[in-house]
């Protein structure tokens, strides 16, 4: 069969079968209903096969066209498929993407989530900042933002990242060793512990446990207080302090110290994540691109 005629009369056979009704099709292909019925017969000819019972009221398909439409439908999909990734390959992202996130976001939800857009968008720049409290996203320029869900704005359009954030105090063995473990909370205030600097708070991030039914805080006492988790997680596995990071963390951590949790009983229940974005951007394919990314991650993403 000669590569010219091997599509010939399918676009319209797929037309006829889902309209069930020759006119129809016609009007979904810009053509008279004659030129369908024609076309038909000639595929009818070429196949030696009757593809449509045809009555003044309705059009079925006969044996042999219930075939050609299972044989085919896979193929189509596949072609559509082909061009939509044509079609993307054509219009590739560009520009720059600006996000603003929470420093517990950074190696748990951030980082696996810009190897993946990195991969998947080499023409777009990312900018990525780690900000605190509740920043303005169109006023500082971001396009969007990751952070928990109390710091988020109402007007935001807000997604719950699945994976729950857990707080654990940990310490490692050797640390333990020496120091001993601490049974209730407020044993940690005989400890040394590795504090965390919230950016525009003048006294450390304060430790949250749950005791009697209530949440409770406590100011860790240090010498070390440090920005960043991934600082303040070093400082942990080389055995000076207690830590209060999040499971994610700890599982990072574990892999390169021998690390315990303690106080188990006593940690506030878990919390979440949400990117977030202006209503503005709902549109921009650059942050939906994004959001799908992390998506993707699933339980990858270690939180």
């Amino acid at each position: 069969m000669a590569e010219r005629d091997l599509f010939k009369g399918l676009p319209e056979f797929l037309a006829v079968a889902e309209a069930k009704n020759f006119r129809k099709a016609a009007q979904g292909l810009g053509v008279s209903s004659v030129a369908v019925g024609a076309t038909i017969r000639q595929l009818e000819e070429r196949l030696s096969s009757k593809l449509f019972h045809r009555t003044t009221r309705r059009v079925e398909l006969t044996t042999a066209g219930l075939l050609l439409l299972d044989r085919l439908r896979p193929l189509t999909g596949a072609l559509e498929e082909t061009l939509e990734d044509l079609q993307d390959r054509r219009t590739e992202l560009g520009g720059t993407l600006r996000i603003c996130v929470q420093a517990m976001a950074l190696e748990t939800v951030l980082d696996p989530a810009l190897e993946i857009f990195a991969a998947r968008h080499p023409g777009v720049a990312v900018h990525a900042e780690s900000r605190e409290g509740r920043p303005d996203l169109l006023a500082e320029g971001f396009d969007i933002g990751i952070r928990l869900g109390e710091y988020i704005q109402g007007d935001m359009v807000a997604a719950r990242i699945p994976q729950p954030i857990s707080w654990r105090v940990v310490g490692t063995r050797d640390y333990f060793d020496r120091h001993g473990r601490p049974e209730v909370p407020k044993d940690v205030l005989a400890h040394h512990c590795i504090r965390r600097h919230v950016p525009g708070q003048e006294k450390p991030y304060r430790w949250e446990f749950t005791t009697n039914g209530r949440i409770i805080e406590l100011e860790p006492p240090g010498r070390l207080t440090v920005a960043s988790f991934s600082t303040a997680m070093r400082l942990v596995g080389a055995g000076l302090g207690l830590g209060y990071l999040t499971e994610g963390m700890c599982r990072s951590l574990h892999a390169s110290s021998d690390i315990q949790p303690v106080l188990t009983g006593y940690m506030p229940p878990p919390n979440y994540l949400y990117t977030y974005f202006s209503p503005a951007n709902r549109e921009n394919r650059r942050v939906r691109a994004f959001v799908d990314c992390i998506r993707s991650l699933g339980s990858a993403a270690g939180l």
